[in-house]
């Protein structure tokens, strides 16, 4: 095996005993696999989206996964042939398309198009329409299925998408809100469960928050007087309102999985119970990661 230890890497892999690639230790990483911890992925099929260097492919193949999609829009290929020599793991890599052709390569093989856990991390605030391919993305989720959102975010009760103007907040288009994630979460079906985040919960500030969600038929509206939100599901599958949408909404309603989830106990780890997630994240202190938890090692599991 060839290993280009400097080839700019993203994350820090272990490759060789003792031996890690240039990349940095990514609290992003922390994140998702804190959630994923409690989720039973053996026997299950999973798609990582914005897999980067496919860290999180590796560590559900180790947990068991059936089957595991990895895609990024970058190519990545000699990088990934290296990640999986050095881990002795396959599953499938789709790189270099956008999303929306990547939902049509998913649409044309049937039952692969869907699958009982999505985990969409570190993509959202890339994209200049982040609603309608957060759609696109959840169109992913079989019935029952669980979705991890990863992303950045400012902690504020209001539900709001800030424009970046001037690039103040880096390379994104937009910054959402906690509030703004909690109701485009609800009104794409999918219910959030449980939080947990990094760094400062400042309406001012950016900090890091993953989130996990149960896909349900419907939206979950906390207001029982909202009524915009009940109709905007099937409105966001119309490809003619949502010109990215491939799937039919009554094709993924046919689908199911029974995907468990244990519960989470420790203080890090917002529990929704029905409640805002900007209410039940405000709760809890911000997780500090271990070490091992924002690099891959080759002994590391979830």
């Amino acid at each position: 095996m060839v290993v280009h230890w400097s080839q700019g890497w993203y994350y820090e892999i272990e490759l060789e005993n003792g031996k890690f690639t240039d990349g940095t230790p990514r609290k992003n990483m922390a994140l998702t696999r804190k959630l994923l911890r409690n989720v039973d992925v053996n026997g299950k099929d999973c798609i990582d989206i914005g897999t980067t260097e496919a860290v999180l492919p590796v560590l559900l193949k180790r947990a068991g996964a059936r089957s595991v999609v990895a895609y990024d829009r970058i190519d990545s290929t000699e990088k990934i042939k290296t990640v999986k020599d050095a881990y002795q793991v396959d599953f499938e890599y789709i790189p270099g398309i956008s999303l929306p052709d990547l939902q049509t390569t998913l649409a044309s093989r049937g039952e692969g198009g869907f699958f009982d856990l999505v985990v969409f991390s570190g993509v959202l605030y890339h994209l200049i329409n982040p609603l309608g391919l957060l759609a696109l993305v959840r169109s992913f989720c079989k019935m029952g299925g669980l979705f991890l959102l990863e992303t950045r975010t400012m902690h504020d009760p209001e539900a709001k998408l800030i424009f970046n103007k001037g690039g103040k907040f880096g390379s994104e288009y937009f910054s959402a809100t906690t509030a703004w994630l909690d109701y485009a979460l609800r009104m794409v079906g999918l219910e959030p469960l449980h939080a947990v985040y990094t760094g400062a919960l400042r309406p001012d500030r950016i900090c890091r928050m993953a989130v996990l969600c149960r896909s349900l038929p419907a939206p979950i509206p906390l207001d029982q007087d909202d009524t915009f939100m009940p109709g905007q599901l099937k409105l966001l599958f119309d490809k003619t309102a949502n010109e990215a949408m491939r799937y039919d909404l009554a094709e993924l309603l046919e689908t199911k999985s029974t995907i468990d989830l244990s519960p989470f106990s420790d203080e890090y780890v917002a529990n929704m119970n029905g409640q805002k997630l900007y209410d039940q994240v405000d709760k809890c202190p911000m997780y500090k990661p271990l070490d091992d938890e924002t690099r891959l090692t080759l002994n590391g599991t979830m």
